[in-house]
């Protein structure tokens, strides 16, 4: 489009140099300059567009957390075995905690329930406390070891009693090994204290 200047409200001056009728024109002109109350309007309504705009992404955050909590849930209800990492730490320093007492339980049962000490220390109760102790020793190897190994989760989500049974076993027989009895104290003491420290 050809330069065009503004000589008066009924005239204009093209780009040739020639004073020319405005009505000619006039429809090919820019719309009048924007009142400083249209500016204000217009500076509102783009605030209000951002502001819906946040909103929105907003709502596009929250909707997408709740899809991805539902994948999770889902997944976590198929997920078979697990522990949940906060409760990591504790778990293991309970393993400790049955490793030490099954060793215990075990010293007695390798003769020191029928030792003179014993008898000499509980007197008449010693029957009682034997019964008690050797029945607790059961619990531990029985029930509390494997469930803090996750053995019933473990076949409910498919694995063999027997392979379970198995892994129980062999764990419980290797941390014995590795912390149990009165000569690992210092190796239960040193893993109770890394495991706090982590």
């Amino acid at each position: 489009m050809a330069f065009k200047e503004r000589l008066s409200s009924n005239s204009y001056l093209s780009d040739d140099g020639d004073v020319l009728p405005l009505a000619d024109i006039a429809d090919t002109f820019d719309r009048p300059p924007v009142s400083g109350a249209s500016i204000v309007q217009g500076m509102a309504n783009l605030e209000q567009l951002r502001a819906d705009d946040l909103l929105k992404q907003e709502a596009e955050l929250d909707a997408r957390r709740m899809r991805e909590r539902r994948v999770a849930d889902a997944a976590m209800a198929s997920a078979g075995a697990y522990i949940p990492l906060e409760d990591l730490t504790q778990t293991r320093l309970d393993i400790l905690d049955a490793i030490s007492a099954m060793s215990m339980y075990r010293g007695g049962e390798k003769g020191g329930y029928q030792s003179v000490d014993f008898n000499r220390r509980y007197n008449l109760s010693a029957p009682t406390v034997e019964s008690g102790a050797r029945k607790n020793h059961r619990k531990l190897v029985n029930h509390v070891f494997p469930e803090l190994l996750r053995a019933s989760q473990l076949m409910a989500a498919g694995f063999e009693r027997y392979d379970v049974d198995d892994m129980v076993n062999a764990t419980r027989m290797e941390l014995m090994k590795d912390y149990g009895g009165p000569d690992n104290e210092n190796a239960r003491r040193r893993m109770r204290a890394k495991l706090k420290r982590d």
